[in-house]
């Protein structure tokens, strides 16, 4: 299972809230060209993983990107430096 700070989950529920997305569609991390990531408001397909929170989806890993991310925690960073989301290893050495 893909792993989501709250701050990350707080600030991708305020994405979803502040886009009126239609019940059942959440934030999807989707790839995109050059290896990159990025967001876009989807409904969960069967194969996705979906993070909840209070029974409505937040996040969607499509499905082929949860392999990829297993040792990855996604977080939000908001200081003087840095504003944005963040993959972490799960473990850092």
């Amino acid at each position: 299972m893909v792993q989501i700070t709250d701050r990350a989950m707080d600030q991708l529920e305020m994405m979803r809230d502040q886009s009126n997305l239609p019940e059942g569609q959440g934030v999807a991390l989707t790839p995109r060209e050059g290896g990159k990531l990025g967001f876009t408001a989807a409904t969960p397909d069967q194969s996705d993983e979906v993070i909840e929170r209070d029974g409505a989806p937040v996040m969607i890993i499509r499905s082929e990107l949860i392999e990829p991310l297993q040792a990855v925690v996604i977080d939000y960073v908001d200081t003087p430096e840095m504003q944005g989301f963040t993959l972490n290893p799960e473990n850092p050495a």
